[in-house]
């Protein structure tokens, strides 16, 4: 009997009861907002669980915002599936905070999470994790990356789940990613296993439901259409950077969409440095790689695309799919961009405004690695070529990128570089994030950008000019006044001492009319010159006395 209820127990909670469980927490980057925001998606395992909802606030702080979530069933976007998809955004929080949240609804809801803002829109640290799949590698570099401290956005350059269209398979990685997923907000790129070539999603219905859910060009999938309105490729300013998210699984040549698209967003985005210093690019498919094939996959996007990150000066582009850690040199045109020696002997590894891009493949996050063996000849661009697990870290600051490789077993650091440009002029007071997706800021956005730069330039440059002039009158002035009262002072000196002369030689005149007088006698008692003497002492007394003015 107690056998028997525990498994009638067991029956109703996952068949009643669990169907409203929270799963698969996602935060995903608020790329249609204009400030520190965050989306947060969930799963449930059926539904439809009404009222649902986030509940968020500081961490340590009792009181609570409530943001309630919309809700919509899998199933018109990926067929034959119970589960059911919840998405929140939560607006307008503030950096270098930690927050606790929870999602849910009524009758379920999550265990409170965390997450926490960047700190400075000057200075971010973002996480690289790539072909990760659902592997035991692949959840150990989950829980590496869920522990650091340093990361606060994660990119995720394509191969997520290696699901190739399978719901289930999606819903094993959606689990197993969740310690991360749920405490950083993410960037996806989309990799050739996300392509699912369903007619009724444009081929991308998973990718487009998790990582699109909670931006209006998704709404159109309410209404059960058969082409995804959403982007596959997008970009967006944060902290320092203009984060570029490329689709190289679909048509990226000259005269397609996305190459026209690319083309005004990176012109945009290089004319803006001064708010932005850093352009980096993120993609699945790698321009430059080392792999050993007959038919190279990485030529037909460096032909492509390589002309457009010279000209537009891109700084760092990263990649996936091949399953291996990989570093060049600054390249340009298949050619290191600088003294190889140099670098080769540099120990810093630091690229000082090389003026064009360092190429990195960060394939190593879970999936099995190649076989290196197979691939002996490096070409002289690679700096260096790891098949190891890890994942990717890089810092950004107005002046300098620090980039390192961290293996995941004993999170050490096997790889770093570093990139130094000189520090740009003072920025306006400018929001943290910025977005296009699938278009670019028009023409008068990207002007009302520049004039409030230049106004701001001017304005300090005005107000440092009116100082120092507002210095010079106060220091002139200060002269004059100094000036005037040493004159007054020495012409009172000079006067004070022509009467005194005028005195002397009176007194001279005087004495020397009674030695005539009397010489005759003076001479004979005195022997000649001791009265002159006495009278020269009395004149110098005199002297001496005189007031000094």
């Amino acid at each position: 009997m107690p056998l028997l209820w525990a498994v009638f127990v067991s029956l109703f909670y996952s068949t009643f009861a669990g169907r409203c469980t929270p799963e698969q927490i996602l935060l995903l980057w608020g790329v249609d907002v204009t400030d520190y925001s965050v989306a947060v998606t969930w799963i449930t395992p059926s539904g439809p669980c009404n009222g649902s909802f986030v509940r968020y606030s500081v961490q340590g702080h009792g009181s609570q915002t409530v943001v309630p979530a919309t809700t919509f069933p899998y199933q018109p976007f990926v067929q034959n599936t119970p589960y059911w998809f919840y998405t929140a955004t939560i607006l307008h929080l503030s950096p270098n905070v930690t927050y606790t949240y929870s999602v849910g609804s009524t009758t379920g809801q999550s265990d409170s999470q965390f997450m926490r803002t960047p700190a400075s829109n000057d200075e971010m640290t973002f996480g690289v994790m790539a072909d990760i799949d659902t592997k035991a590698s692949s959840i150990q570099t989950i829980n590496l990356v869920a522990a650091d401290p340093l990361i606060d956005v994660l990119l995720v350059p394509g191969d997520m789940s290696y699901a190739d269209g399978r719901d289930a398979r999606w819903h094993t990685w959606g689990r197993l990613m969740q310690p991360v997923a749920a405490r950083l907000p993410q960037l996806p790129a989309i990799g050739n296993h996300e392509v699912e070539h369903e007619e009724d999603t444009g081929g991308l219905g998973h990718y487009i439901t998790r990582f699109m859910a909670f931006r209006d060009c998704f709404k159109p999938f309410l209404a059960n259409v058969t082409a995804a309105p959403c982007p596959a490729y997008y970009s967006l300013n944060l902290g320092p950077a203009h984060i570029i998210a490329l689709s190289t699984e679909m048509d990226y040549t000259p005269g397609s969409a996305q190459y026209d698209w690319l083309s005004r967003d990176l012109e945009i985005a290089n004319a803006n440095r001064a708010l932005y210093p850093w352009i980096i690019v993120i993609g699945h498919r790698p321009m430059y790689s080392s792999k050993n094939k007959t038919d190279p996959e990485d030529l037909p996007v460096r032909v492509a695309l390589e002309s457009l990150f010279l000209e537009h000066a891109v700084d760092l582009a990263i990649f996936g799919h091949d399953h291996y850690y990989q570093r060049s040199y600054p390249l340009r045109n298949s050619e290191v961009a600088g003294d190889l020696r140099a670098f080769r002997s540099d120990a810093s590894a630091t690229y000082h405004a090389p003026h064009a891009p360092v190429y990195v493949v960060v394939g190593t996050s879970g999936t099995p690695l190649y076989n290196l063996l197979k691939s002996p000849n490096l070409p002289l661009w690679v700096a260096t070529r790891l098949a190891i697990f890890g994942y990717a870290r890089f810092n950004v600051s107005r002046s300098e990128l620090h980039f390192q490789f961290i293996e995941n077993i004993n999170a050490t650091v096997l790889d770093e570089f570093r990139i130094t440009r000189p520090v740009p002029p003072p920025t306006p007071a400018s929001s943290s994030t910025g977005s296009s997706s699938g278009h670019v800021p028009g023409e008068a956005e990207s002007g009302e950008s520049a004039r409030a730069a230049g106004t701001t330039w001017s304005t300090s440059h005005t107000a440092a000019v009116v100082a120092v002039l507002l210095l010079v009158v106060i220091a002139a002035s200060i002269g004059a006044f100094v000036y005037r009262r040493i004159a007054a002072r020495k012409r009172a000196y000079a006067a004070v001492s022509l009467e005194n002369l005028t005195v002397a030689l009176d007194d001279s005149r005087t004495a020397g009319d009674g030695s005539l007088e009397h010489s005759t006698a003076s001479e004979s008692r005195t022997g000649g010159n001791d009265g002159s003497a006495k009278r020269s002492q009395a004149n110098a007394s005199d002297d001496e006395m005189s007031p000094i003015p």
